[in-house]
């Protein structure tokens, strides 16, 4: 004997939503992003659009709405039409500098690393050469291009996720610097 059923419950036809939506979504589509990781959201795309057209931008946004998403796509267009070069992404703390790291590894086809004070000089030198994505907190990078250790020739990005501070000698270092900035 067959159950009828009656009404379908809201939250079932929110879920019968949320799935279909979740089947229908769009991802981004780039040589340096893993496919199927970043679903495709207008707002992030614009975003993105206007820092690699406009350069230097500030973006604010309420915590988890994808600020990091956006650096993401800004970072894989800047390493895919420079290059050779490398993105910066300065964080004001260890943890964030991490946290940061891993985010992009999740996202992106091109080696990431971290770079902070815990981290011996000669190895924060080996990641720095080796790494396309160098996730760090200005301080280690004012004292590492200081001390000579590496210069940011040919850093493409400098993006920074999170507020920043007193970098006054990073970044006059930075625009003394010959960079792949337009």
């Amino acid at each position: 004997m067959a159950h009828s059923q009656g009404p379908e419950s809201p939250a079932s036809k929110l879920n019968k939503l949320m799935l279909k939506e979740k089947i229908m979504a769009r991802y981004i589509e780039h040589p340096l992003i893993k496919p199927g990781t970043i679903e495709a959201r207008t707002f992030q795309q614009v975003m993105a659009a206007g820092v690699l057209k406009k350069g230097n931008s500030m973006i604010v946004a309420p915590t988890a709405l994808g600020k990091t998403i956006v650096a993401v796509l800004v970072a894989a267009e800047r390493l895919r039409k420079f290059k050779g070069s490398k993105v910066l992404v300065l964080a004001p703390s260890k943890p964030l500098a991490i946290q940061h790291e891993e985010r992009f590894r999740e996202f992106l086809l091109a080696s990431c690393t971290s770079i902070t004070g815990n981290i011996k000089p000669e190895e924060r030198v080996k990641r720095w050469d080796e790494s396309q994505v160098i996730t760090a907190t200005p301080q280690t990078v004012e004292s590492d291009v200081l001390s000579g250790r590496y210069n940011l020739m040919n850093v493409t990005g400098r993006v920074a996720p999170t507020p920043m501070y007193s970098l006054h000698q990073i970044t006059s270092r930075m625009q003394r610097t010959p960079s792949y900035l337009d």
